[in-house]
């Protein structure tokens, strides 16, 4: 993942998302901790790799939407504000309309 992408996801959102994905595991010894640990090491390890690519691209999307919801807030505003003071301009949504 290039470091700018990086820069805007949370580890905090990621995790919570990829955990739903797993079985849950639970331990009441120190003996169940190791077998559960090697379990996780040995037969889970491509489903929590799988868990987390998932929990980014589900984070990213979200990031997406939201920058998406922004722009087109903004957009409007602007075209208000044109609007208000009589100005004749063309603002344009990245989509190429208003």
């Amino acid at each position: 993942m290039p470091v700018k992408t990086a820069s805007f996801i949370k580890s905090s959102e990621v995790v919570p998302y990829a955990l739903n994905l797993l079985p849950s595991l639970y331990v009441t010894s120190k003996k169940g901790w190791q077998k559960q640990w090697h379990y996780g090491k040995t037969e889970l390890c491509q489903k929590i790799t799988m868990a987390v690519r998932q929990g980014i691209v589900a984070v990213q999307r979200a990031l997406c939407a939201l920058m998406i919801l922004l722009a087109s807030r903004e957009t409007i505003n602007l075209w208000r504000l044109c609007t208000n003071l009589n100005l004749s301009c063309n603002v344009k949504t990245f989509h190429g309309r208003m």
